[in-house]
């Protein structure tokens, strides 16, 4: 399959050109190739490329930034999503597009799944609610794969587990927030995720995490005990974290329709973050 690829260079691209670029023909893009909040140049970009799908892992992923950039979160998340949704409608191809838990709330308390009704409580998760909206809008459910995951980490890009270890090595003790839930995902895995929807013609939206649920501050210290760091450690709410942007506490997702769709359980949490370590 010819695929088009944005935001190559992150954590998700990165590890979806390792996963995938000996199955297909892989065409990456960035910000200086295609501009995604700029309709003229996508709908041109696109159009000249022809491919059989757009693989969109650009994002504005500043989730406290969004809170006094509100208008930077919505013109990539929404706007920029909306011009990539319509370039594939001019060229009838597929997108699979990267969504969030943050268009939750986080007070179900119990694990979402696809249908369930969102309320997103900071700028961020509504910038990803409302590119999900457009999606659904311009494209019918066979032209349109959208992935809901959480926790990211991988290489090319900040995430919690490269900060925990960075901080460990600056500071004797640090403080991470207990009362949020949810299930800490390797892009390499959520890439091979993606790869087996696409080749089983999985459409619609899917929710896809490693399995098991921890919080902040023991996902830190299994962080720190398997890269072998002592370091104080101790938890803290998340109003004492006092963090610009509000953070569901429990978001969680159920993976079942995914499971059942291609026959693949992401491994447990702790295996991927070993493997992602060793590699480091």
């Amino acid at each position: 399959m010819k695929i088009l690829l944005t935001g190559s260079r992150g954590i998700l691209g990165r590890a979806f050109l390792k996963v995938s670029s000996g199955v297909h023909q892989i065409i990456p893009f960035e910000i200086e190739d295609m501009d995604i909040t700029d309709e003229r140049d996508v709908l041109e970009k696109i159009g000249k490329v022809a491919p059989e799908c757009v693989v969109n892992c650009a994002a504005y992923t500043d989730v406290d930034g969004s809170e006094g950039n509100r208008d930077r979160a919505f013109s990539v998340n929404a706007s920029g999503v909306r011009n990539l949704a319509s370039a594939c409608r001019n060229v009838e191809g597929l997108m699979v597009h990267i969504s969030t838990d943050y268009i939750f709330d986080g007070l179900k308390g119990t694990p979402y799944k696809e249908d369930d009704p969102p309320n997103p409580i900071n700028s961020y998760g509504a910038s990803k609610l409302e590119g999900e909206r457009l999606i659904g809008q311009i494209l019918p459910r066979e032209h349109y794969i959208l992935v809901r995951s959480q926790w990211l980490y991988g290489e090319g890009g900040r995430n919690f587990v490269d900060t925990i270890l960075s901080k460990a090595k600056q500071h004797e003790h640090l403080k991470v927030v207990d009362d949020q839930f949810g299930s800490p995902t390797w892009s390499q895995d959520l890439a091979s995720a993606i790869c087996s929807l696409l080749d089983r013609n999985g459409r619609g939206v899917y929710h896809i995490v490693n399995a098991g649920i921890v919080n902040w501050y023991e996902f830190a210290r299994t962080i720190l005990q398997l890269a072998g760091i002592s370091c104080r450690i101790s938890p803290q709410s998340s109003r004492e974290a006092n963090r610009p942007a509000k953070r569901p506490p429990y978001s969680a997702f159920d993976c079942s329709k995914f499971e059942k769709t291609t026959g693949m359980k992401l491994r447990h949490w702790s295996g991927a973050l070993r493997d992602y370590l060793s590699q480091r």
